[in-house]
């Protein structure tokens, strides 16, 4: 029997990498230590990420998407605009043709995703699954999409949702039960040494309330600028809180902006931080108030550290919140909805650093030790 090779395919193209590729990547490290093949294809912009070259270090054979087509392709799309339009369709296709017994594996941030080179996997015999990280009606797809995806779904070995909420969401768009849906935790990007919970940062002991929100600085998906009418109010001026804002992304300048309309006080930018803990060591609560998520890393990672979340209802961090018990529910991503739920985490900021401490044992809990390590198995069961 030939060896098979596991293959990830990534269908991120916004960010050269994002907390969606952490649970796919770690499924990989566990595959390549078991001394299976794997191969990657990702964006050009993931060339220079270290979980990528770390992959390639344990042996893994990385694929970069090109961003500008080399020079036979574009005389090709002059001369003869069909047969150019079939090669840049088949690029995938033609590359799973050098690979020996591939298993595909692919990873997508939403089903607004480009799957048009990955269609034809519903009709070939190369056995496939799907990573479904986001999901909601914000981003359901158009329906001249919809067929195909539908069809790329129905005909997977797996397809793996990381809440309840996204399963639920996609099935009501598509109209019907996936029979071969799974839900699978996103595992929290943490040293070894943070997991077990023995070590977690002091909780900051000053006075009034500080926020942190660690997300990828996008309004459309994030909702950073529902944080922000929140806090405009001359009640929560009033008041010692602050907030700071952690990552990068397409709206840093817009919500500056936004902060200094509103006249937001004590609100800062402290870009991407590679060591989290370190955030949590300066903040008391977690805020996030996505408009579409699936299970973001920051809330579980906060809460292993002992931090309490404010998110709202929407999303799959309501499943592993539990209102005003481990953290605090907001009704929906709307500024007074967190504007209630932000005012009954202040009338018990005192109640806070207890209130983390038991979303620390709760997240424990709930989320298996390695969901990657579950992931892998789940692949190499199915595929």
């Amino acid at each position: 029997m030939r060896p098979v090779s596991f293959v990830f395919v990534s269908t991120m193209r916004s960010v050269p990498w994002g907390g969606s590729e952490t649970l796919w990547h770690g499924a990989a490290r566990h595959l390549l230590a078991r001394g299976v093949g794997v191969h990657t294809y990702t964006s050009a912009g993931s060339a220079v990420v270290e979980p990528l070259r770390e992959l390639s270090r344990l042996g893994a054979f990385a694929t970069f998407e090109e961003n500008r087509l080399p020079l036979t392709m574009r005389l090709l799309r002059r001369v003869a605009p069909l047969a150019y339009s079939r090669k840049r369709n088949h690029r995938i296709r033609d590359w799973l043709a050098g690979i020996d017994s591939p298993r595909v594996i692919i990873s997508c941030g939403s089903l607004l995703d480009d799957f048009s080179e990955l269609a034809h996997l519903s009709d070939d015999r190369i056995p496939y699954a799907v990573i479904v990280q986001a999901a909601a009606p914000e981003i359901w797809p158009g329906d001249a999409a919809l067929g195909d995806i539908a069809k790329l779904l129905f005909n997977a070995r797996g397809v793996f949702f990381v809440s309840r909420h996204n399963r639920e969401d996609v099935q009501q768009c598509l109209g019907v039960e996936l029979k071969n849906a799974e839900v699978i935790s996103n595992p929290a990007n943490l040293p070894l040494v943070l997991h077990s919970g023995k070590t977690i940062p002091p909780f900051p002991a000053t006075e009034g309330l500080s926020l942190a929100c660690v997300a990828r600085l996008d309004v459309h998906a994030k909702g950073q600028d529902i944080l922000l009418r929140a806090l405009a109010s001359e009640k929560w001026r009033a008041r010692d809180v602050s907030l700071t804002f952690y990552g990068e992304g397409p709206h840093r300048m817009a919500l500056q902006n936004a902060a200094r309309y509103l006249g937001v006080p004590r609100v800062s930018f402290a870009g991407q931080v590679g060591d989290i803990a370190t955030v949590w060591a300066k903040h008391q609560l977690g805020a996030l108030a996505s408009r579409f998520e699936g299970l973001p890393l920051s809330v579980i990672e906060a809460m292993m550290l002992g931090r309490a979340n404010v998110v709202p209802r929407n999303c799959g961090s309501a499943e592993i919140v539990d209102d005003n018990v481990t953290g605090f529910v907001a009704a929906a991503p709307t500024a007074d909805a967190f504007d209630e739920a932000l005012e009954r985490a202040w009338q018990r900021r005192t109640e806070l650093a207890a209130i983390g401490a038991l979303a620390a044992q709760r997240i424990r809990q709930l989320l298996p030790a390695d969901p990657c390590l579950e992931l892998a198995n789940r692949l190499a069961a199915l595929l």
